[in-house]
């Protein structure tokens, strides 16, 4: 049911830690933490279509170079989020996402212009669910997002990351899409193979490129 669906998505997502008033970007343990593990959250997003171990060791900035991260840890999922609040964000539909979990360290570190951040926390879609984004003051480039409470887990956007040879930015296999998520709030029917879901994996239906439900 909804409702279930609804309590399930909440419980990933619930605070155990209260976020203290000097909290900073780069300061783990001031973070609110997820009550998910990695591996839970991967099995939540990735839809069963995400490979195990992947490891993401990869270096990336804004798009005016003021700000430089590092994504480390391993794989939770890439694919395309068709919601409504990704995709009003970023001003296109779906957004590629690439998630990365790190129950060590946080997923995502700024070597470079920390002070240049400014986090941005909206609230609203079809849980009450908030996601803070973190961007280049001077460009406005979006670097991660998230759950706020998630201090093991980060969404990037492959496109930030340092991969181009001088023309081709063709991303390897394991940063492909593999899953279309929240298709039911799609602009347009996507005619591809890969899997699709009405919302998110586990709790909602496959769907087929139309949005028909795929009985299994």
């Amino acid at each position: 049911s909804f409702e279930g669906y609804k309590e399930t998505f909440a419980n990933f997502y619930t605070r155990n830690q209260e976020l203290s008033s000097t909290a900073t970007n780069s300061t783990r343990e001031t973070k609110k933490k997820s009550s998910a593990t990695v591996e839970q959250l991967t099995g939540f997003l990735g839809g069963g279509v995400t490979p195990k171990g992947v490891q993401i060791d990869q270096k990336g900035r804004c798009h005016c170079g003021a700000v430089e991260f590092r994504a480390l840890g391993v794989l939770v999922w890439s694919g395309f989020c068709h919601c409504r609040n990704c995709s009003r964000n970023i001003g296109m539909s779906p957004v590629h996402l690439v998630g990365v979990g790190n129950e060590e360290q946080d997923p995502v570190t700024f070597t470079k212009g920390a002070d240049m951040l400014l986090t941005h926390t909206t609230v609203g879609g079809t849980f009450d669910a908030s996601i803070s984004r973190q961007h280049c003051k001077q460009c406005g480039t979006i670097l991660t997002q998230g759950p706020p409470e998630a201090s093991n887990f980060r969404n990037v956007h492959p496109a930030n990351f340092w991969i181009e040879d001088g023309k081709c930015c063709m991303l390897p296999p394991e940063y492909q899409p593999m899953i279309h998520h929240q298709y039911e709030n799609r602009t347009f029917d996507w005619h591809d193979d890969l899997v699709k879901y009405a919302g998110f994996p586990k709790f909602s239906p496959k769907v087929d490129n139309k949005g028909n439900p795929i009985e299994e």
